[in-house]
């Protein structure tokens, strides 16, 4: 794996976001507004000890209804994260999925050593803020709470509509990990 830095453009993003669009065309602005976040900034924000998150991702699966789709998501235009779903691990036996789980940790702790990290997301949320409002009609109401949540830097969770829609289990790997994905889906 490599220890070399990506940086997102602004052009990234909105072609990321546009993608998200399409894919997933119920959503709210909190939802984009977390995609940028996990763009720019991957699993960092989530992750302690890899045995606590491997756990954590074994009792998800467990309990998940539905699946998420694209089964990899890229979310860094070519460069950056992409949103490995955890659909990959419906019905493995309860060892075959505790080894995954173990892996998928190990690569997401890899993965948050490459966040972009130059720019804070309330910078770019605000840098942002007109070209999505280009793309995406959100009302004043919904741009006031997100832009007091990048404000924070707090990362929100997905929108009930979101949720409903798209079952959105998943985990951000960084690019530099592609190598290791066919040992998680084999």
């Amino acid at each position: 794996m490599t220890n070399a830095r990506f940086r997102l453009s602004q052009k990234d993003l909105l072609l990321v976001m546009q993608t998200e669009l399409e894919l997933h065309p119920k959503l709210e602005l909190c939802d984009l507004y977390k995609l940028v976040y996990q763009a720019c900034f991957g699993p960092g924000h989530l992750l302690d000890d890899p045995a606590a998150v491997a756990q954590r991702i074994f009792a998800e699966v467990n309990a998940m209804q539905g699946e998420f789709h694209p089964l990899l998501q890229d979310i860094g235009n070519g460069i950056g994260f992409h949103r490995f779903s955890l659909s990959h691990f419906k019905g493995l036996d309860p060892n075959s999925l505790k080894s995954k789980c173990e892996l998928l940790a190990e690569l997401m702790l890899s993965s948050s050593d490459m966040a972009q990290n130059e720019r804070s997301i309330s910078d770019l949320w605000s840098a942002l803020k007109p070209m999505i409002a280009d793309m995406y009609p959100a009302t004043p109401v919904a741009w006031q709470e997100v832009n007091a949540m990048a404000a924070k830097a707090l990362l929100p969770h997905h929108s009930e509509i979101y949720r409903q829609n798209y079952h959105p289990h998943y985990r951000l790997l960084h690019l530099c990990c592609s190598d290791k994905i066919p040992h998680l889906i084999s």
